[in-house]
């Protein structure tokens, strides 16, 4: 693949270079008019060489185009794109191909990678960004071969145990199987490969196969927004059906537009190419009519996982080198500004591309298709949903690949809510991203997520999966639509159980324990600072009548001077990803040295940000960004009342309630529950509000610690205090009491693991459950787990 990828960078950048003579590639619709034409020609040509077994090294295109007619006729997409291309383009590829040793690929991944390459007038001239922008844009992810193939499997099989009661080859035959956003059409071919494979287990003869496997391809559906992957998507059906010859019958079951846009008057296809060429992806002109659509046995696929808004980051990278080493929103405006006089071609663009995408956004928010999946900002996932739940016919199956979000994050709720009522889910099969299954951040989760017509009293659900063959274990737990709600009692949603130990201990948990939002109605939560939003009131540097900005990385567990830029270089504070560095010992013995902020808010702005607040002196502080796999995943410490970053997250209330819950979000129980509730990487109040905490009359009760007698919750404030880092903003908190109590201890680690014990004691934990939670951790060693163990049983006693 690698020689077609190279090959594809020169043909790029050969045309790109001859053109620019006659056409302005400045102007963004010139310039994505080319790269479409550029990729379409490609594609088709490659195409034709895997499928024609090609071996001629010369006039590759116009062998192509002889090819196409005769296979498919002169109706055909390819054949007509290719009979009207450029010449130039066309002897461009010619020439290059004909350099290039022909090699076996799958072209649904060689045509995920070209999407990936996209020519770039910058400043040096044209180059072949290799960035992930226009995939990025079409939010297309593809997926991996054998992921398909296991979730078409399964709702396959589901399928035929809903329709037990049919003929198995006349259900295979007339079953109406669509992918909704099918890109390049694996799941589709998947659905016929699995077809064929469970005719010939069941015994039928080759010719009977045959029989079944065309009908099924006349009754495949699919519909995406790029032209050429829908293409390529009918012509992989085709040829996995062995049956060219139904080009003409089947093309009109493959439609081209946005499936989230709606009409009542759809565009012609010929409309719809050229607003794609122009670059837009969301557009009026897109918009399909829903209606015309039959409802469907089998709905596959793995829709876009985008929010749909316009990033002006990404969109200026894929057109033009403009933010080159700018990393600022304030920075970005003044291009922008600037681009008005300099190339308002360019800037009229960008006004339209934004209006459309506004356009597009308002449309779905008022369209009753989407009435469950449109709140806050729109997730493209979330929309496919709905819709694909919307189509089933009778005994029918949807099974998506979606963010594992769709079924924990409370910005889902109601979509997931209604399925669950619905008692529409079968499976829900949940993977960590690890072991890059998918070419995306290893910590990103996604889902399988199987929808039935015939109702589902228990869903089954497998969590933390890291390899596609787990999906076929049988290691699913089994929830009822109750069981979700003690787990998620604010929500409704799915906790990231891995085991039927940790189900009974939750479910155990949730019945006796009281929810934070309950126990701890009055705390005001917040997340002031916005380093975007605020932009225009934030500097670098100190300045007079400036704050500093504390951010996430500042603090850890007790600790508000774990980090800072201290001493650090501007160069090193501001480069992108920059890392603050870990105070050292000899700083932190100097109660006075605090962390160095590289921003800084205008303190009249922070007054009137922070004046619902009240004057608090105290703020409980945790790392908002955060991960369930991380050693820790909640780490709190308590700060005076300061400006912080979104990377920060902070409650205020009394001071004993706030010493109270930092020793309780630094302890090991509230951090299992915490990862088992957060969904994604951002440890929200969502989160923490529906967090099981100790009720009042289980921190009245008396423990026996080190000889000395405590009420559980005078140990815990006493605890905290204690352990918080010297700093000579908390002075009031180190008391003559807090300093004698310690003494008790031989050391912090001791004081620690008693804090532990007495935690799960108020959580009424016994030593099972305490040994389930603490092998959760892996910072954590075997000493550490023996005297927290120990320490409890004494309470228990």
């Amino acid at each position: 693949m690698e020689r077609y990828l190279n090959t594809y960078n020169k043909v790029i950048s050969d045309y790109l270079t001859l053109i620019q003579g006659e056409i302005d590639l400045s102007n963004p619709i010139e310039l994505n008019r080319a790269r479409f034409d550029i990729r379409l020609v490609f594609t088709c040509s490659i195409f034709y060489i895997q499928q024609s077994g090609e071996t001629s090294k010369s006039s590759v295109t116009e062998n192509a185009v002889s090819w196409y007619c005769s296979r498919y006729g002169n109706k055909s997409f390819f054949f007509l794109s290719l009979k009207t291309s450029d010449k130039y383009l066309l002897q461009i590829v010619d020439k290059h191909l004909s350099q290039a040793p022909h090699e076996p690929v799958s072209i649904i991944s060689l045509y995920e990678n070209l999407l990936g390459l996209e020519g770039i007038i910058a400043k040096e001239g044209i180059i072949v960004n290799s960035g992930k922008n226009y995939r990025n844009k079409l939010g297309s992810y593809f997926t991996p071969p054998e992921l398909a193939r296991s979730s078409t499997n399964k709702c396959l099989g589901l399928y035929i145990r809903n329709n037990l009661d049919n003929d198995l080859s006349s259900t295979l035959s007339n079953c109406k199987i669509v992918d909704f956003s099918c890109g390049a059409g694996i799941f589709l071919i998947k659905a016929i490969k699995e077809i064929t494979t469970l005719l010939s287990e069941k015994g039928f003869t080759k010719k009977e196969i045959q029989k079944v496997v065309r009908g099924t391809a006349q009754n495949i559906y699919g519909c995406d927004v790029d032209r050429i992957a829908l293409e390529l998507a009918l012509l992989n059906v085709l040829e996995q059906a062995q049956s060219p010859d139904l080009y003409e019958a089947i093309s009109p079951n493959f439609t081209f537009g946005n499936f989230l846009l709606h009409t009542g008057k759809e565009e012609n296809n010929t409309t719809k190419l050229r607003t794609l060429r122009d670059g837009f992806i969301y557009h009026e002109h897109l918009a399909l009519d829903i209606n015309k659509f039959p409802n469907f046995d089998i709905i596959l696929g793995n829709p876009p996982w985008e929010k749909i808004r316009f990033e002006e980051k990404k969109f200026l990278d894929l057109h033009s080198g403009l933010l080159e080493g700018i990393n600022f929103k304030g920075e970005r405006k003044k291009v922008l500004t600037n681009l008005q006089n300099s190339n308002p071609v360019f800037y009229e663009y960008i006004e339209e591309f934004k209006a459309q995408i506004d356009n597009s956004k308002t449309q779905i928010k008022n369209n009753k298709e989407f009435a469950l999946s449109s709140h806050g900002e729109l997730n493209t996932y979330a929309l496919f949903t709905e819709l694909a739940s919307s189509r089933m016919a009778k005994n029918a199956v949807v099974g998506l690949i979606l963010k594992s979000a769709i079924g924990t994050s409370p910005a889902n709720k109601k979509l997931f809510n209604h399925l669950v009522e619905k008692k529409k889910i079968d499976v829900f099969s949940d993977f960590v991203n690890k072991k890059k299954i998918f070419a995306i951040d290893s910590r990103e989760r996604f889902c399988l997520l199987i929808l039935s017509s015939t109702p589902n009293n228990v869903i089954s659900v497998s969590m933390n999966l890291q390899n596609v063959s787990q999906l076929h274990e049988d290691s699913q737990l089994k929830l009822k639509k109750d069981d979700i709600w003690i787990l998620s009692p604010n929500t409704g949603m799915l906790p990231n159980i891995s085991s039927p130990n940790e189900l009974r201990l939750l479910l155990k948990i949730g019945r006796k324990n009281s929810i934070f939002d309950k126990r701890f109605p009055e705390v005001k939560f917040g997340r002031i600072v916005h380093f975007t939003n605020h932009s225009d009131w934030i500097i670098k540097g100190a300045k007079p009548n400036y704050i500093p900005i504390y951010e996430g990385k500042f603090i850890h567990q007790f600790n508000g001077r774990f980090a800072g830029f201290n001493g650090m270089s501007d160069a090193s504070k501001y480069k992108s990803k920059s890392m603050a560095r870990e105070l050292n010992q000899t700083e932190l013995n100097n109660p006075d040295i605090i962390p160095e902020s590289r921003f800084y808010i205008e303190s009249d702005k922070w007054g009137k940000l922070s004046r619902k607040y009240g004057t608090p002196e105290y703020m409980l502080s945790w790392r908002s960004l955060t991960s369930p796999t991380n050693q820790r995943t909640c780490i709190a410490t308590i700060l005076p009342f300061v400006p912080a970053s979104q990377s920060v997250q902070f409650l205020t209330s009394d001071l004993r309630s706030l010493l109270l819950l930092c020793g309780l979000f630094n302890s090991f129980t509230f951090d299992f529950l915490v990862r088992k509730m957060i969904s994604g990487i951002d440890l929200t109040q969502t989160v923490i509000k529906q967090i099981p905490v100790p009720p009042i009359d289980s921190l009245s009760k008396t423990i026996t610690i080190e000889k000395e007698s405590y009420k559980l919750s005078e140990f815990i404030e006493l605890s905290t205090r204690a352990l918080l880092t010297e700093d000579s903003r908390l002075t009031k908190l180190k008391t003559e009491t807090v300093i004698n109590f310690s003494k008790n201890f031989r050391s912090k680690e001791y004081l620690r693991l008693a804090l532990e014990s007495a935690i799960m004691y108020c959580y009424q934990i016994n030593i099972d459950d305490a040994q389930l939670i603490l092998s959760d951790f892996t910072s954590i060693n075997e000493n550490q787990v023996a005297i927290i163990l120990k320490y409890l049983t004494t309470h228990l006693k």
